[in-house]
């Protein structure tokens, strides 16, 4: 399976808004896309709240 790592620029991470442009976007591929912060547990993308931290 295809892997690609991503770093978010900002400090503070993803906060709603954009989080909720990141999540429809994923929807949008229909493709299954997982996302991790730092060393912590993978989770669907396909969610805000498995998106948007802090």
């Amino acid at each position: 399976m295809p892997e690609r790592t991503v770093a978010v620029a900002s400090r503070s991470g993803l906060h709603a808004r954009p989080a909720k442009l990141f999540v429809e976007a994923v929807i949008r591929q229909g493709i299954p896309v997982r996302i991790r912060v730092g060393g912590g547990k993978p989770a669907p993308a396909n969610g805000v709240l498995a998106v948007r931290w802090p």
